[in-house]
């Protein structure tokens, strides 16, 4: 999977009384960091000829038969809504907007993260961008966040065939790439169970930081989306705003 995004970043230096914003605008791509697996891929295949199978749904009223890719209705059991997914897609490609944005720095990332990274981080992916416009500024912040020992908390968004969320994340340094850890759902994070162990890791200011933006919003997503249905709303996708220009004024990174 690669996605097309944006990656955004203000800083406010201050000195004294002086300030100065620092803007970075840069398009990048993300991909999954870590393989699925080694490829090996098998088949199901009929028992009499060894030929292709196909797995059908059967309408259990009037017996039509469709492949699931064929199939694009859906309902909500618990809304008692009816929808399609043409409309779920294209309400999610209206409403996630595609961008990291930075919105925190962590100091001190990798003691920070310690024991917290083996059950908060969800997925890994590499952010990258080939362009010589652009490489150069990865380059810097890639370098900028070794020598301070500092991760990025951002959110950021994605739409993919039909799925879509807005997510939390932490940008670090990593064995030569720029990663985004996705953040799990912390109030999913299931609390010590076996008798004699305790917590090692006491709430501090930065894992407020990563509770913040690490609530799933989907829930929220889809509940508002329910409710355009059942109000009849129309659903499409809306045109595509102007793409944003390559903005760099990170003077801060080569500090």
């Amino acid at each position: 999977m690669t996605l097309n995004m944006n990656l955004e970043w203000r800083k406010v230096e201050k000195d004294g009384e002086n300030k100065r914003e620092h803007y970075l605008n840069i398009p990048v791509k993300i991909i999954n960091a870590v393989d699925d697996g080694y490829g090996y891929h098998g088949t199901l295949i009929c028992n009499e000829c060894n030929s292709k199978v196909d797995q059908f749904y059967i309408c259990s009223a009037c017996g039509d038969k469709n492949k699931i890719g064929n199939i694009t209705k859906r309902k909500d059991e618990k809304a008692k809504v009816i929808y399609e997914e043409t409309q779920k897609q294209a309400f999610l490609e209206n409403t996630i907007d595609k961008t990291i944005k930075v919105v925190d720095e962590i100091d001190n990332i990798y003691e920070t993260l310690g024991f917290r990274a083996i059950n908060r981080n969800e997925k890994s992916y590499e952010i990258y961008n080939n362009d010589q416009s652009v490489s150069p500024v990865i380059a810097k912040i890639y370098n900028y966040l070794v020598k301070h020992k500092t991760g990025l908390i951002v959110t950021f968004g994605y739409t993919n065939k039909g799925k879509g969320n807005k997510l939390g994340g932490i940008l670090i340094a990593g064995d030569g790439q720029l990663n985004l850890m996705q953040l799990r759902d912390y109030r999913l994070i299931r609390q010590p169970k076996q008798e004699g162990l305790s917590i090692t890791v006491t709430a501090d200011e930065n894992t407020k930081k990563m509770d913040i933006v690490s609530e799933n919003q989907y829930p929220e997503l889809y509940e508002k989306f329910l409710e355009m249905v059942k109000q009849g709303q129309k659903i499409e996708v809306k045109a595509k705003p102007k793409e944003k220009e390559i903005v760099v004024e990170c003077g801060f990174l080569d500090g």
